[in-house]
């Protein structure tokens, strides 16, 4: 049996997404918005902290055995920036529709911004071990980005 295609891997790679070759981060964190669109659409703003409460418990779940098969912090783990690029959507959701289009954009860029560059404590945190390390940067990542954009959405 194949590695990759254990419960775990399939959760953690987001359904495979995390093995594509080329930027497979971005990749998952554009993959997520029809996600959450997909739950504001049926269920409003809870929708949305549902799907990252569940990012989260998914990325608890899976992430000691995607490591112990893949090694520490794996590219193609990317059920974290589900978690995290979900995040704004869903803080954003309590005050406004984070899905109007400048809103959506600004969600997406402000989060692959602070998830890649990582100033501060999304860098540090990320060397902590297991899912810490692994989910943590970016849960921060999200919740700055989500500072961030309210400096722009509501000045």
């Amino acid at each position: 049996m194949r590695t990759h295609r254990t419960p775990e891997i399939l959760i953690g790679s987001a359904f495979g997404i995390g093995f594509v070759p080329i930027a497979p981060g971005t990749v998952a964190s554009i993959a997520v918005i029809p996600v959450v669109y997909g739950f504001w659409i049926w269920m409003g703003a809870i929708g949305l902290w549902i799907v990252f409460a569940a990012c989260i418990g998914a990325c608890i779940w899976s992430a000691d055995r995607y490591e112990a098969l893949y090694g520490k912090d794996p590219a193609s783990f990317v059920m974290d920036e589900w978690a995290g690029q979900s995040l704004p959507f869903a803080i954003l959701s309590v005050w406004t529709n984070p899905f109007v289009p400048e809103v959506a954009i600004g969600c997406f860029i402000l989060f692959r911004i602070f998830d890649i560059w990582k100033p501060g404590p999304i860098g540090t945190i990320q060397n902590r071990p297991g899912v810490i390390g692994l989910a943590g940067d970016d849960v921060l990542a999200g919740l700055v980005s989500t500072a961030a954009g309210f400096m722009v959405i509501f000045p």
